[in-house]
């Protein structure tokens, strides 16, 4: 820094400190009996003030022009520290102001005022500000001034230096009885002043530096916690930490201790290997009937574990699993492992002991954007197992997990298992219906090891203490007396029939009455069969008063036959649609802010079968034999008759609402005048991940933050539509997406949502990047643009509206989306086979026109592993067989890849298919086959004589895949194969 930049500086606090001086002479002046300490603070902020003015003179002047002043420099720190000391000094004195004092004409009438500075700080701050000037004074000679653009370090040797002499010299003359002159005394003096100002410079400095270094450390922990904490949402949309926080609140206390006692669970705990070094039995299977309790128990089981290992001297982690037949889309053979690596990875984490490879590994995915693979996931919890000695593994509700689900599951940990065998012993606990035969599993997957059962039945002492709790909080407390608490303890409990579920049913049947003897006469009529209980909890919410009643089965309604489950925001917004059978609907209708239930009356009139999940503020049914008992009356007609096609009229009547907020009603477009604009806008999404959306992203937000049933109502009517539908629900679908009559309403620009919502497509970046934006860019990306109702009507098969729009004249059957999907694409990846067929028999039908990733329909087909499609395709003259997609993979090489034989047989019988044309790295159909490990794939491509056995690949590959490659699927050559990574 120059002296100019200093002076400035200087300058600047001058002013604050000549404030300070008015503020002190205000309050001597008219406050009676000043405090004394004012006089010597006055005295010594007026020598400072005066150095000062002395100081920005000398660092103007023509004498100091051309020096330096780093930030480390002695003048620079006594700068910055005196600035500071003087903002806290003026902070310390604020009550002193004008303001305080009051006018002129009454100041000398205050008498009050109190003095601001303790005594330490008093002498502190005098003492610092006589430092300070003194130091600043020095400076005002060049020689001196020009040492103080040294750092401390450096000064304080010289100052030491130059003292040294000093005190030399007077010893010397002191020694001869010579007097020592005062200018030499006065200098030693001035010195040892200047070393004791630079010292506490130093000190402070180091103390500052210090702190900053804590404080970016600090930073830097939060900044990986948090970039941690986005890793790990990224990994696995799962988050069974929830569920089991909300199993353990519905768990009493006290309750369960019974199952810890069993010697089998505690065989499987503690005794990890035998004494010849085998393991015993790793997997504990638990087994029970519908509402014996398992969740219960296995949360029991995790928090047993979890606590006992915490401190354990060996190295031991616990992970979970709660399977939930509601999550079953989500909770794919991937979401779990990667579910179970997550945790993994958090217990490795607070202990900061994740391997860093693992660590550079995930954050290079992330930043990328690519979803871990099933290979990649399995790899990684290998290797971060294997920095422990035993793992734990819970697994509940194994029942409501997909057959094909499970088995690929347990694939996946059987390989697991036996990667980390020599490292890490690897234990499962296991809960479902009595269906679940493990000891088939471990048989189909021996690495898991042997199997140990259990049948668990709910303990009468736990019942007991559960109905015993009930009566607690009973808020009737009149209609209760000991005898009737025994007898309702003894009916229940003999009552049971081994299950808590059907306890739960029949005790708040019992409390539901309101007199002793109402309540004695509900216990000898109650249910003793689980099936009989829900039918009796469903006819006494019949027999509410008519609006809890209807509100109350509107609800088990929505909560039964809902895609997902709906938050209670959603529902509620849900429910104050009012829905009248063949109603005259306006579109002009704005939603009914008053009409919304209260969050309360949602539970309260369901008697219990309708419950709240808290850690997602989601509502759910109290069981899954609730939704198995009603499934079953469904499928009979015997309830929800017209369910689907209420809610689908619900959620398009919900669709079509005007917004009556005047802010949200308008937004700007992005125009779009062709089809090579859009391309434009494809490629700057490419470049930069997003455009520039701000203003739309800002507008879709508000609106879905302040109609929050679009959430789902969007991308799920036509899901309820395709499996129900009404002539009313027919004509406001074709309202929608035809005679344009919602132009103005809450759905306009997102009636296209949910071609978003389906992965068919693949899930590549850039459609994640354009969907995470909030899902709305088909629709908003011009207002121009046509309306996607025949898209939709395939993507959830809805047949009327379907051959509605084919009826039409001027509809265009080669529409792209707006990510360049044809409805002929759709119907190939929805496998809509009678849709696809409609569509090839249109003359106008473009079979070759590229879309998504430039893709054609054939190479889509070849994706997406649909032979009709693909057999259908073959036969038209005017296929184009070889055609490539924007990494110049032909419809044979993502076949191939994909694994797919039927279709690589089809296309291998066409003998103008070209088997070596490479994509743009070089890769083949049977380069890709081989490095996927389709052994069955790559020896068809083999059977023909044209096939080029000695290519050269330049795909990434694994080592371990290309040994076995090479030793069971290709034929020897004595050529070389080269790969992208191998080095010779």
């Amino acid at each position: 820094m120059d002296p100019l930049s200093i002076s400035a500086a200087v300058a600047g606090f001058l002013s604050l400190a000549m404030d300070i001086s008015k503020i002190l002479k205000d309050y001597i002046g008219n406050v009676q009996s000043a405090h004394e300490d004012s006089h010597n603070l006055l005295k010594e902020v007026e020598i400072l003030c005066h150095v000062l003015e002395k100081l920005v003179q000398f660092l103007r002047s023509e004498d100091i022009k051309g020096k330096s002043f780093g930030k480390t420099s002695v003048l620079q720190l006594a700068v910055s520290a005196c600035q500071l000391r003087l903002t806290k000094l003026y902070e310390s004195l604020s009550a002193l102001r004008g303001e305080a004092l009051g006018s002129s004409r009454i100041g000398k009438l205050v008498t009050g005022l109190k003095w601001p500075l303790k005594k330490d700080e008093y002498h502190e701050t005098v003492a610092e500000l006589h430092r300070f000037a003194q130091m600043f004074q020095f400076s005002l000679i060049i020689s001196n001034c020009a040492l103080l653009s040294e750092t401390s370090s450096r000064v304080l040797s010289k100052l030491e230096e130059k003292f040294g002499d000093i005190t030399k010299l007077i010893a010397g003359l002191e020694n001869l009885s010579i007097a020592v002159p005062s200018d030499l005394a006065r200098q030693s003096a001035e010195i040892s002043e200047i070393r004791t100002v630079v010292l506490d410079l130093a000190e402070s400095t180091a103390k500052e530096i210090h702190n900053m270094s804590i404080g970016i450390n600090e930073l830097q922990r939060r900044s990986d916690d948090a970039g941690l904490q986005q890793i790990m949402a990224w990994i696995s949309p799962l988050e069974p930490h929830k569920r089991h926080h909300e199993i353990k609140l519905k768990r009493l206390e006290g309750t369960g201790g019974w199952f810890l006692q069993k010697p089998e669970f505690q065989h499987w705990r503690d005794r990890l290997r035998t004494s010849d070094g085998q393991g015993n039995s790793s997997v504990l299977a638990c087994s029970g009937i519908p509402g014996a309790g398992k969740s219960i128990i296995c949360s029991l089981v995790i928090d047993e574990l979890t606590s006992r290992f915490a401190h354990a001297e060996d190295c031991i982690c616990v992970a979970h699993i709660y399977y939930d037949y509601r999550e079953e889309q989500n909770q794919t053979h991937l979401n779990v492992i990667t579910a179970i690596l997550k945790q993994v990875i958090d217990v490795l984490n607070s202990s900061s002991s994740v391997p860093e490879d693992v660590t550079i590994l995930l954050r290079e995915k992330f930043k990328t954007e690519r979803s871990l693979t099933l290979e990649q996931s399995c790899r990684l919890l290998v290797q971060t197992l294997k920095q422990f000695s035993a793992f734990y593994i819970c697994i509940d509700a194994f029942d409501e997990c997909k057959v094909t689900e499970r088995n690929l599951f347990l694939q996946s940990l059987s390989r697991v298992v036996k990667e980390c065998r020599e490292n890490c012993q690897i234990r499962i606990f296991s809960t479902g219906r009595p269906y679940i035969k493990w000891g088939e599993y471990v048989r189909s997957y021996p690495d898991l090891g042997s199997c140990c059962t259990i049948c668990l039945e709910a303990d009468p002492g736990d019942i007991a203490q559960y109905i015993a709790h009930q009566i607690e909080i009973d808020d009737n407390k009149d209609c209760m007396n000991d005898a009737l608490k025994v007898e309702i303890m003894e009916r229940i409990i003999a009552a049971s029939d081994k299950m808590f579920l059907l306890p739960a049913l029949q005790i708040q049947a019992v409390l539901d009455q309101t007199t002793i003897s109402k309540r004695r006469k509900a216990l000898q009529k109650m249910p003793i069969e689980l099936d009989s209980a829900f039918e009796d909890t469903i006819r006494r919410i019949r027999n509410q008063k008519s609006e809890q009643a209807t509100q109350a089965m509107d609800v088990l309604k929505w909560t039964f036959l809902s895609e997902r489950q709906l938050s209670v925001t959603e529902l509620r917004h849900a429910l104050a649609v009012t829905v009248t059978p063949e109603e005259s609907f306006s579109p002009q209708e704005t939603l009914d802010w008053d009409n919304f239930p209260s969050e309360k009356s949602l539970f309260n009139w369901c008697l219990g079968l309708v419950i709240l999940d808290e850690e997602t503020s989601t509502v759910r049914l109290v069981h899954k034999s609730l939704q198995d008992y009603l499934q079953r009356q469904h499928q009979d007609g015997k309830i929800f008759q017209n369910g689907h096609s209420e809610i689908a009229y619900t959620c398009l009547k919900y669709m079509y609402f005007i917004d009556d907020n005047p802010e949200l009603t308008t937004m700007e477009y992005i125009n779009l005048e062709s089809w090579e604009d859009l391309d434009d806008v494809m490629r700057q999404l490419r470049e930069s991940a997003f455009c520039d959306l701000s203003d739309e992203v800002h507008y879709i937000k508000s609106r879905l933050n302040r109609f929050s049933f679009l959430e789902y109502a969007l991308p799920n009517w036509g899901h309820h539509a395709r499996k129900q539908t009404t002539p009313n629900v027919d004509n406001l679908i074709l309202g929608l997406f035809s005679n344009r009559t919602g132009v103005g309403c809450i759905s306009t620009h997102l009636n296209s949502m949910p071609l978003s919502y389906y992965p068919d497509f693949g899930s590549d970046t850039l459609m994640r990047t354009v969907f995470s934006l909030g899902s709305y860019w088909p629709e908003m990306v011009g207002g121009a643009l046509p309306s996607y109702g025949l898209h939709v009507a395939i993507c959830f098969g809805l047949e009327s509206l379907f051959h509605s729009f084919m009826r039409k004249e001027n509809i265009d059957i080669n529409l792209h989306d707006v990510l360049g999907r044809t409805p002929l694409m759709w119907a190939i990846a929805k496998h809509r086979d009678a849709f696809m067929h409609s569509l090839l028999e249109r003359k106008e039908i473009d079979v070759n026109g590229h879309g998504i990733l430039m893709m054609a329909p054939l190479s889509l087909a070849s994706s997406v592993g649909n032979a009709i499609a693909t057999h259908l395709l073959l036969s038209r003259d005017d296929i184009s067989i070889d055609c490539t997609d924007d990494w110049g993979r032909t419809a044979l090489t993502i076949a191939a890849a994909g694994g797919h034989e039927q279709i690589v047989r089809l296309l291998m019988a066409k003998k103008d298919v070209d088997v070596n044309l490479a994509d743009i790295c070089n890769g083949t159909a049977l380069s890709a086959s081989a490095i996927e490990g389709h052994g069955a794939i790559v020896r068809i491509l083999l059977d023909r004589d044209d096939i080029d056995h000695d290519e050269t690949w330049t795909v990434p590959f694994d080592w371990d895949i290309l040994c076995d490659i090479k030793r069971d699927l290709l034929p020897p050559s004595p050529q070389k194969i080269a790969f992208a990574d191998d080095s010779e």
